[in-house]
């Protein structure tokens, strides 16, 4: 392979890249939504009904009861619209570990500020997350922890059943942020058992059309007041919504009830219908591939990789020999000769082709490297290559600056 082949794609825990069948259904609903020949009320109904059916993806894709799924514009939103429905008193607290990506921490930031909430910054170790991080700091004041799944510069996966233990002794609630591992590894929401588990579909689920999904436990369905509700909040009549829109006694101050599922929480009034049609769509294609398939090819090119770097002496934050409970597809390695070194590394893929990720977080990272399941090991080896001609190039030497 040369530095004119095809693209070597390594870069999925940033943004990640359609497949095929999701790109032919964006471009069908696109083309559809200029040509339709119903009335407008019945088109919306059928957007609407795209938004519904990706939702019932969801569910059955991460293992969630489909009452507990809502549909998201992303990550932080889902974050933000719990952290402002979440009753908070002064002095309650929130712990969010260092290394934690700046979105799971700017939605907390006004309203604890605001409220004299305080803001708790957990520090970890190497990057790596466990209970007793947490534990040194929650106490009965804790009304809830954030989390990670998996670590957006370490790739290390959190023990979120230890993490859960502490939680649930401060009786505090378990927010999961899961984007850097739903499309890779496979998610169980009701064995997890945390409260609310946050994605966004853009990265390794390849649906970067701006939706993504919460979701949301009973116990914290139960609590969670937000500030305003959209219309698409509200149970749709028992006559249908066209025949009700039709009523010349409609009035904007008809109590309609709200829905009783993780939908009362939607703020909206017209969804994006489009990226729930796109997300739906790449949900799919993942299940055709099965989800554990997918993660076990994903776990033998991270093997290949991480066993060529090793054997460069190159480090690996998390270590090389991690059990498979702590693994994501994400790989992320660091030079003697620090950030300085990593950014001429980073050129040098980029002008051969490939592309990966220089990321940092309090004082840990490197070259992340992350590997999907449409990626192969020939991919794996030239990416090797260039690493290891670098490091020749550069005299590179263990144990030494270049």
């Amino acid at each position: 392979m040369s530095k004119h082949a095809r693209l070597c794609y390594f870069d999925h825990a940033s943004l990640g890249r359609p497949g095929r069948k999701t790109i032919e259904r964006v471009w069908k609903e696109v083309a559809r939504a200029s040509q339709f020949a119903t009335s407008g009320t019945l088109e919306t109904l059928r957007q609407f009904k795209a938004v519904d059916d990706a939702r019932r993806r969801i569910a059955r894709f991460v293992h969630a009861d489909l009452e507990s799924v809502l549909l998201v514009g992303n990550t932080t939103q889902a974050l933000g619209m719990i952290a402002t429905a979440l009753p908070l008193h002064r002095d309650d607290n929130v712990l969010i570990a260092d290394v934690e990506f700046m979105g799971v921490t700017v939605v907390w930031r006004n309203i604890c500020r605001r409220l004299g909430v305080e803001l708790v910054p957990v520090p970890s170790t190497g990057g790596q997350l466990a209970a007793e991080h947490f534990s040194r700091f929650a106490n009965s004041r804790t009304r809830a922890i954030v989390i990670s799944t998996v670590q957006e510069v370490s790739g290390c996966r959190a023990d979120v059943e230890t993490i859960r233990e502490v939680a649930s002794r401060s009786g505090a609630f378990l927010i999961v942020d899961g984007i850097q591992e739903v499309g890779a590894v496979p998610v169980f929401f009701k064995e997890l058992g945390v409260d609310a588990y946050c994605a966004g579909g853009h990265k390794w689920m390849r649906s970067p059309f701006g939706t993504g999904f919460a979701c949301l436990s009973q116990r914290l369905l139960e609590v969670l007041d937000p500030s305003y509700h959209g219309y698409l909040a509200l149970a749709e009549p028992e006559m249908g919504w066209d025949r009700y829109m039709g009523l010349t006694s409609r009035s904007p101050f008809d109590l309609l009830p709200l829905r009783q599922d993780a939908v009362r929480l939607e703020t909206g009034g017209f969804p994006n219908w489009l990226g729930a049609a796109a997300l739906d769509t790449a949900a799919s294609e993942l299940e055709s591939k099965g989800q554990t398939r997918v993660w076990a090819r994903i776990r033998r090119l991270r093997k290949r990789l991480v066993a060529g770097l090793s054997e460069m002496g190159v480090e690996i934050l998390g270590g090389v020999d991690v059990p498979e409970r702590t693994q994501s597809g994400i790989v992320t390695f660091h030079l003697l000769g620090g950030a300085g070194q990593e950014r001429l590394l980073g050129r040098r893929l980029s002008e051969e082709h490939i592309q990966v990720s220089l990321r940092y977080v309090s004082g840990i990272g490197g070259v992340r490297v992350a590997v999907h399941e449409s990626n192969n090991a020939d991919e794996v080896d030239y990416l090797l290559d260039v690493v290891r001609s670098f490091l020749r190039g550069a005299a590179y030497k263990i144990g030494s600056h270049a």
